[in-house]
């Protein structure tokens, strides 16, 4: 299975799992820096991220790791819908 499917956790997700380590950061704070600093996986409408990008957030000056957007959409929604 993927990487991003068995450790990639949403914004709300890793708030939790990090105030269950005593770090609080707000879901939007998470969101907010991923997207400034390209660090996430969007899957739709959903954003995740994996342990690699919450290191490269917490981290100042670490490199953007690898940026991949996934689209749901089929190639259908995508043509203009005219047939010549």
């Amino acid at each position: 299975m993927p990487e991003l499917l068995t450790h990639g956790q949403t914004p709300e997700e890793w708030s939790q799992t990090l105030a269950g380590h005593g770090v609080h950061v707000s879901p939007r704070l998470i969101r907010s820096r991923a997207r400034e600093t390209g660090n996430y996986h969007q899957l739709g409408h959903l954003m995740l991220l994996l342990p690699s990008h919450i290191e490269a957030l917490i981290e100042p000056g670490k490199a953007k790791t690898d940026q991949v957007e996934l689209s749901l959409e089929s190639d259908a929604t995508n043509n203009s819908g005219t047939n010549r």
